[in-house]
């Protein structure tokens, strides 16, 4: 068997006959834990950082002004939320690499910052679900995330909300976080 290494990208090539396979990492709860408590020191900040940095790529990508709302938590209101105005989310790219940890359509370009596909999953590290809204083409997409699954709502909306909104993302946050985040 003859192994040749290509030094341009560090690209090996097997030369023989022998079956290769490629390696998946197993989606249950014990590989999200690891996920959860492994990827972020801070797991009450990663989300607003992690999103808030996702809503200005959005509005990048999508060729528009960098504009976003935060709603930061209050006694009243102890949920965390991010909305942008981009692109939102697509048909394909729900059906496809948005649910792929580490999938991102981010890597080749120098005007976004994300990189990594793991950030849309950042609340995931401070809590067990949250929900996002999308707008794209005309549709609606209220999506339930949950920490090995998704529940996908999509339907065609009587309005289009205001200003062209293209996602929102709402995170409950525990009355005990709100003084210490905020």
């Amino acid at each position: 068997m003859a192994i040749v290494s290509h030094n341009d990208n560090n690209i090996i090539s097997d030369t023989s006959d022998f079956q290769s396979t490629s390696f998946t990492i197993k989606t249950d709860p014990a590989m999200f834990a690891v996920f959860r408590k492994s990827i972020y020191t801070d797991i009450q900040l990663a989300p607003i950082r992690e999103l808030s940095t996702n809503a200005v790529d959005a509005c990048v990508e999508s060729n528009l002004p960098i504009v976003w709302d935060v709603h930061l938590p209050t006694h009243e209101e102890s949920y965390f939320s991010v909305r942008d105005y981009g692109g939102g989310i697509s048909k394909s790219f729900l059906d496809g690499d948005f649910t792929v940890v580490g999938a991102s359509t981010k890597r080749n370009s120098n005007t976004t910052n994300g990189q990594f596909g793991f950030g849309r999953l950042s609340p995931l590290a401070y809590t067990s679900s949250f929900t996002v809204e999308s707008w794209n083409n005309g549709m609606y997409w209220d999506i339930l995330f949950g920490p090995i699954t998704i529940c996908l709502r999509m339907r065609t909306p009587s309005v289009m909300p205001s200003m062209s909104i293209r996602w929102s993302m709402r995170i409950a946050v525990l009355s005990l976080n709100i003084l210490k985040l905020f």
